[in-house]
């Protein structure tokens, strides 16, 4: 698996573990009311990070580093580190720097065979 499709599948599992959870957004200029919705997932960067406050929540996937190591006459080993960024919005700054991750954001994943696999914590 190359490191791009590596992404692509991470984005697409995040994308289906988080679709059911909801954060409150960053009131925006001309919005009525608060407005909570699940975190976007991006793949290495935000589309425009002097904005980030505005993208709030999200979630950000980056490929840290990859290693393919192959022996004399032995199969190759490969490795990736993956970072997640994770970011929720809160009015409170001191509450929000203390407030603990929910769900999916807590736990890590394994790939088995085809399929992504969550964890338990």
């Amino acid at each position: 698996m190359t490191r791009f499709f590596l992404i692509k599948e991470l984005k697409a599992f995040c994308e289906k573990q988080v679709k059911n959870l909801l954060y409150p957004t960053a009131v925006q200029k001309g919005d009525t009311k608060k407005v909570e919705r699940a975190p976007e997932v991006y793949a290495m960067r935000l589309p425009n990070s002097r904005e980030a406050k505005k993208f709030a929540p999200y979630i950000i996937i980056q490929l840290a580093d990859s290693l393919h190591v192959q022996n004399e006459s032995e199969q190759p080993e490969y490795s990736a580190t993956i970072r997640f960024i994770f970011c929720v919005y809160e009015e409170n700054e001191s509450e929000g720097a203390t407030s603990q991750p929910h769900g999916p954001c807590s736990r890590s994943a394994v790939k088995t065979g085809k399929d992504w696999e969550l964890l338990s914590p």
